[in-house]
């Protein structure tokens, strides 16, 4: 692991390297929770929340609680911050077991992902402040928040996972459930979901398939 080349590229000088080569070990090559990056993807996933979440807020001060959060969702979904993690070209740095290189899932978007909220909680943890962390994620996906009007999802899908990470288990409960079927003029069909969030009807979707029903209904409450 070249950790010189690694700072250049965040622009962040580690004072702890144990911080930085953590970030970047892969459980497959070090199971000791101390030393693989798997509680630091956690920390990071909330603290690129609440950055973009602060930034949106900035910005937009007037938008709804949905509207918001469907922007942040855009731009913390795993894809976005994959991307993130190719131009900063360091990928190819992590640290991987034997396991994971025969299955193949050293290049994949979830591990870019898991890198790039690995990066941030490190940079948050050895500065001891959120400022360093803020410029590093800001830097990175900065550019995309003037132009967040135009980003969208590119499947229901993930709309529903937005549900899921709003509303996590098993202390919240998230149900679909088919109201109605109908059968058009043209003998198609169309199915009428409701969601529930912790047994409160909070929307209604409709679509030709029951899983495109269900992820209009999660984006119609996204959107309220």
């Amino acid at each position: 692991m070249d950790i010189e080349r690694i700072e250049k590229a965040i622009g962040y000088t580690f004072k702890d390297k144990n911080l930085i080569i953590r970030a970047f070990t892969h459980k497959s090559y070090n199971t000791n929770p101390q030393c693989n990056y798997e509680s630091l993807e956690f920390l990071g996933d909330a603290v690129i929340e609440l950055i973009v979440s602060e930034k949106l807020f900035s910005l937009n001060p007037n938008l709804s609680e949905g509207k918001l959060t469907t922007q942040r969702a855009a731009l913390v979904m795993k894809k976005t911050l994959a991307d993130a993690t190719d131009k900063l070209g360091i990928d190819d740095e992590m640290l991987f077991g034997k396991d994971a290189i025969n299955a193949n899932i050293m290049s994949d978007d979830k591990r870019k992902c898991d890198l790039f909220e690995s990066i941030t909680a490190a940079i948050y943890l050895d500065s001891n402040s959120l400022t360093k962390a803020r410029k590093f994620v800001l830097k990175n996906l900065g550019n995309k928040i003037p132009n967040i009007s135009t980003i969208t999802y590119s499947n229901q899908a993930n709309y529903k996972s937005e549900i899921n990470r709003l509303y996590p288990g098993p202390q919240n409960v998230v149900e679909y459930k088919l109201k109605e079927e109908k059968i058009l003029k043209d003998h198609s069909h169309l199915f009428i979901v409701e969601l529930y969030i912790n047994k409160k009807l909070v929307a209604t979707g409709d679509g030709k398939t029951i899983k495109s029903a269900q992820g209009n209904a999660a984006k119609i409450f996204l959107k309220k």
